[in-house]
């Protein structure tokens, strides 16, 4: 899987994107990063657009000065928003699910299940 990258919220963003199909939006646990999924996104792309996300501060996106909960929300908003992204299924793990139960709180039109 190569890495892509996008600017959201002034920060440079890495992800990883496979398959086609109704899109999932994978966010992972604290200490880790998109390629923690890496099992688990070939068999989800064979009928979804997998999209695995390295949160700010994580694997291969830009390290900012500081966050908060609601800097995340804001920064999957953009992060849907750059890649066209109306709705998703979200999955998170640990930090991840944290900041998807979040991201949903604040944005549930755009969630379509959350794990």
């Amino acid at each position: 899987m190569e890495p892509r990258f996008v600017e959201v919220e002034g920060v440079r963003l890495r992800y990883v994107r496979r398959g086609a199909g109704p899109p999932v939006l994978l966010v992972h646990g604290i200490l880790s990063s998109a390629y923690s999924w890496a099992d688990v996104i070939p068999a989800l792309a064979a009928s979804h657009d997998v999209i695995a996300l390295d949160l700010p501060g994580f694997g291969g996106s830009d390290i900012p000065p500081a966050f908060t909960a609601e800097r995340y929300v804001a920064v999957l908003r953009g992060f849907l928003d750059a890649l066209g992204l109306e709705r998703v299924d979200l999955v998170g793990h640990s930090l991840g699910g944290a900041v998807a139960c979040a991201f949903t709180a604040a944005e549930p039109a755009r969630v379509a299940r959350l794990v």
